[in-house]
């Protein structure tokens, strides 16, 4: 009878902390993404403030900004890679940057 009781005990400890492993693995998880998705929301307010400056420097060619730098030319998976060896544990965010003429007024 004892021993059945240790067993069981053992079993139910087994699975608190196997339990409690996996609450850990989504924590970090969670974590991981609300800092990732905090960053690339701060990268793209930064774009949203400096657009007109991006369009009037940048127009016509491909941006990746990473660690609040802008990589610019016509490869995007070359600045991609240029990024991530300058800045591996920055996200990246990279988009077309269209040409001043491109824009017309709507009114």
């Amino acid at each position: 009878m004892f021993r059945k009781e240790v067993v069981v005990k053992e079993q139910i400890f087994y699975l608190n902390y196997t339990i409690l492993q996996d609450i850990c693995q989504i924590e970090f998880a969670f974590f991981k993404t609300m800092c990732y998705l905090e960053t690339t929301m701060e990268t793209y307010s930064w774009i949203r403030k400096n657009f007109s400056k991006l369009v009037n420097r940048y127009g016509g060619e491909y941006v990746v900004i990473a660690g609040n730098k802008v990589f610019s030319g016509k490869n995007p998976k070359t600045l991609e890679k240029e990024a991530r060896q300058k800045h591996p544990a920055e996200e990246i965010v990279g988009m077309p940057v269209p040409k001043p003429e491109e824009f017309t007024c709507a009114l």
